[in-house]
This record gives structure tokens, sequence and C-alpha cells, in this order.
């Protein structure tokens, strides 16, 4: 008696235009998906060659309304080759166990292998200690700019690079590529990345403006599931 093999499709896929680029160029952002496909999600595109992108969202206690240290771990413990990159978003002043949870968001960087991770100019103020340690251990740091930021709010040796939003981070609004022009005025020897609502023509122009790592999600990872937690106001 033969076996018939039917193909069960992906809850996953990843957008054909995925193709125009080099797919060490592109990230994926696993929290543009429902949390239970978020390693399905991770699973995709390490085997297509492009990079995990994980947003770590802090609530003001500390709670994670974005991707948990946990998914994290369990992506490493499936994908131990992956290329993982961390972005670091806390909202407002940190309260003490904002702060907390910073710090073991800095930890994870290291615990799982990050190729990078991005925060604030506040939190690499916050964390100078820690960044150091990371950046030691040969994880690249860079420094998030928001749109209302400056093109290079620090000294280029304190960072490895720049992560430029093109939307404030932890939120849903329409993207605005002019944000991309930042890149003219920061240091040569940066890497530069861009994220937020990164579509197709977005993904286009930044890399013909130098940018060496594009994140995208809903655009980029495609599903009937894109349903995400609402944490007062705050998603991305």
């Amino acid at each position: 008696m033969s076996v018939v093999h039917v193909a069960v499709p992906h809850d996953v896929t990843i957008a054909d235009w995925a193709d125009e680029f080099p797919a060490s160029a592109l990230g994926g952002s696993i929290y543009a998906v429902a949390p239970p496909l978020r390693l399905e999600a991770a699973r995709r595109l390490a085997d297509a060659g492009h990079g995990i992108h994980a947003d770590l969202i802090l609530g003001h206690e500390g709670i994670h309304t974005g991707v948990t240290p946990q998914m994290v771990r369990e992506i490493r413990s499936a994908l131990p080759e992956a290329d993982i990159d961390l972005h670091l978003i806390t909202h407002g002043t940190p309260a003490k166990e904002q702060a907390i949870a910073e710090a073991e968001a800095l930890n994870l960087a290291n615990d799982v292998r990050a190729s990078r991770i991005a925060l604030s100019p506040a939190a690499f103020a916050r964390n100078e200690r820690a960044i150091t340690e990371l950046r030691d251990a040969g994880i690249n740091v860079w420094v998030e700019l928001e749109p209302i930021h400056s093109a290079n709010p620090l000294e280029a040796g304190d960072a490895d690079g720049a992560l430029i939003m093109l939307i404030e981070p932890g939120t849903i609004t329409t993207a605005d590529p002019s944000n991309i022009n930042k890149i003219e005025a920061l240091p040569g020897a940066w890497n530069v990345g861009v994220d937020g609502g990164v579509t197709r023509a977005i993904a286009t122009t930044s890399h013909a403006a130098g940018v060496s790592y594009i994140v995208s999600g809903r655009a980029l990872l495609q599903t009937n599931h894109n349903e995400l937690p609402q944490p007062k106001g705050h998603t991305s």
C-alpha cells in the first residue's frame, strides 16, 4: 500500500520580495505575528538565512509586553546557529522593577549569543558597564534612533551601529522614510539598520542608501493570524 504525503501549508510564510535582497540583509520582526506562531516564524527566517529580530518591550512594572525572554531562549535552543538580534524598548523613565528587567534583558543578549542588541540613548547611559561587557563578549551594541532623535546622539566609540526607527518604537503608525537620511550624518564605521513599518518599497530605498540590516514585520512575515496583544496602546 502506497503512502500519500499531503503538503501542509505553513502558518507563517516569508513574502516573495525578500528574494530581492541578500538574505543576511533582512531581519524579520517576530513580534509581528501572534505569540503561538513566533517560534515557527523564527524557523522560517532561519531556514531562509534571514535574521530573527525580537522586540523586548518593557512596561512600567518591568513586565514584558513584547517578545518574552523565555521565547528568545526557546528560539535559541531550537535554532542554535540562527542569527538573533534584540531590540530593547523601555517606555518612560524606568521604575525599580523596570530597571531590573532592563538589566536582565541585557544579560539575555549574552546568554543567547545575540549578534546585536539595540537600545535607546537613555538606556546606554543607564547601563554603561553592562554594555561594555557585551561588547567585550563580541556582541554589537547599537543605538536606537527614534524619529525625534538627532542623527548621532552618541560619540562614535560608544556604539557599534545605529537602528534608525521610522516610527516611534512600540507603536503602529505610518513610517516616515525621510528618517533614512540620518545615515548621512552617522560615523562611517557604523553598521546601520532600519526598522518600523518597513515595506518592500522602503526596504528598497534603505538598501540603496547603504543600510546594512533591514527589519520588517507584517510586510515580510505573512500569516492569517496576525492578532497582536494591545499593551496599553503600545504595539509594534
